[in-house]
């Protein structure tokens, strides 16, 4: 669902113009080529060394979380059942962002599988180049566009009376005016929709990502990643107050201590902010760690990845060097050939 999310309506609707590069990014989805053999379809991976313009804070490993969060949403999605709607339900879901281990260092919890068929980022760790006429690589390169960018602004917003602001504007209206120098006004349109806005009924049967979250938003459902990766902001809900004039509110932002959305800013949201935003290297070396942890978790367990040795015959497991055992997770439950943690019930 995600990865043909971002073809259909990313890659395919993105602006092929010339377009502008003064605003909050220079990255453009239109300089990704898709061109077969071709290989200046080349992704180079500086795009992701500092994705939004202008000073302020620059994280440690920034494409290694934008890349960490991404895999797993491929993973969280992937693992999704459809209920009679042919809609994820996460209220009755088995499967929640929690259980999927490789992003927090450690093995999934509850029932685990690896399945090639239905993904194919978590073979793609860091050293990987990624081409543009690989239709699975470029839609990865995509979305750690995304996630770089809200990383970055998540990062350095300021809570002043009244609200969240980043760059002097609305927390909301500057992912929207980022995404929209990126990718043009109807991809800017479509992520702030499905990714940020609480849908009411009638926009939630008209959703491209087919997730029954009523007056919530969707991001809200995978903030233990960006915490995870280091985020200052865990969750983010925005409203459009002005269609025509593509004006954005944020109306709700739960930060890394939090547990419940905020509903205001003000002085103390500014202190706080503050308190959290923490740039001590040694903290931002300790959460890179972490993410490398988890990378050599995935290369451990995922076929052609550095260091897995060929699937033993009739186990349905996957054997690697540090890891000389079948990996169960539970009753009739076990690890089988694939490219990214699948939970799901062997029969």
């Amino acid at each position: 669902m995600l990865t043909g999310w971002i073809d259909e309506y990313i890659w395919k609707n993105r602006s092929r113009g010339k377009g502008s590069h003064e605003g909050l990014t220079d990255l453009k989805i239109r300089d990704m080529r898709d061109t077969p053999g071709d290989e200046s379809t080349r992704v180079d991976p500086k795009r992701w060394d500092r994705p939004i313009i202008g000073p302020g804070t620059t994280l440690l490993k920034l494409p290694l979380r934008s890349r960490m969060i991404c895999q797993a949403l491929e993973v969280w999605f992937n693992n999704q059942e459809l209920d009679h709607n042919q809609m994820i339900n996460p209220k009755t879901s088995k499967y929640q962002a929690n259980k999927i281990g490789f992003i927090f260092n450690k093995p999934p919890s509850g029932t685990c599988r690896i399945n090639t068929t239905t993904s194919t980022w978590e073979r793609l760790t860091s050293g990987n180049e990624l081409y543009g006429s690989q239709s699975y690589q470029r839609q990865l390169a995509i979305c750690m566009d995304l996630m770089s960018m809200i990383l970055v602004i998540y990062q350095d917003h300021q809570g002043e009376s009244g609200g969240w602001y980043f760059e002097a504007q609305d927390l909301c209206q500057a992912i929207y005016r980022a995404l929209e120098q990126w990718g043009g006004e109807e991809v800017a349109e479509e992520i702030m929709n499905e990714w940020f806005n609480n849908m009411n009924k009638d926009e939630l049967e008209r959703a491209h990502l087919r997730i029954h979250t009523t007056k919530r938003s969707r991001n809200a459902l995978w903030r233990e990643f960006f915490h995870t990766a280091g985020s200052i902001v865990k969750k983010v809900q925005c409203y459009e107050e002005d269609h025509d004039a593509e004006e954005w509110r944020t109306t709700c932002l739960q930060r890394g201590n939090s547990k419940s959305c905020e509903t205001k800013g003000g002085s103390e949201e500014s202190r706080t902010v503050e308190e959290v935003q923490d740039h001590d290297p040694e903290q931002g070396s300790g959460i890179v760690e972490e993410l490398n942890g988890g990378e050599e978790v995935l290369k451990t367990y995922v076929p052609n990845s550095e260091g897995v040795a060929p699937r033993k015959e009739d186990t349905g497991a996957e054997f690697s060097k540090s890891n000389p055992h079948p990996y169960h997770c539970g009753t009739k439950l076990m690890i089988s050939e694939g490219a990214n943690w699948i939970f799901k019930q062997t029969q």
